[in-house]
């Protein structure tokens, strides 16, 4: 039987809240939402929100996934991210838990993200790779 993850509920709305690490390794505040949204078999997320670096400029992250709805523990999405580009990748659910592992078309740039509900929230961390080289590193706490 597949899981029922609530961050995957039609209608929702995430607040997440936490912070990036960049390869100084120094973290950078964060703010942003998610809206879940699902139209037929597609599920649609979109997030948005700010980073705000060291010299106190903000960079504006969006992501744009439409994953397609299954009756197994692994859902497989797509995004478009307008500075890395397009991105695919695999939802796996257990438990509590999802993991998401994904990469860009050429497997230069790849990553995961696990995200644990806690009965409030999400517990989220991840990591994102390009040819090696590890570009950020992100703790956040998602909150409906």
């Amino acid at each position: 039987m597949k899981p029922d993850p609530p961050f995957f509920k039609d209608g929702g709305t995430w607040i997440s809240e936490g912070f990036y690490y960049g390869r100084d390794n120094m973290p950078s505040p964060f703010r942003g939402v998610m809206t879940v949204r699902h139209e037929g078999e597609n599920i649609f997320i979109t997030g948005s929100g700010e980073l705000i670096l060291s010299d106190h400029n903000t960079i504006r992250i969006e992501n744009h996934y439409t994953a397609v709805k299954s009756d197994s523990p692994e859902i497989r999405w797509q995004s478009e991210n307008p500075v890395i580009g397009a991105l695919s990748g695999t939802y796996y659910l257990f438990d509590d838990s999802i993991v998401s592992l994904f990469r860009d078309e050429k497997k230069s740039i790849f990553g995961s993200e696990t995200l644990v509900f806690d009965g409030a929230g999400y517990v989220v961390r991840g990591v994102l790779v390009k040819d090696e080289v590890v570009l950020s590193r992100w703790a956040l706490k998602y909150s409906s």
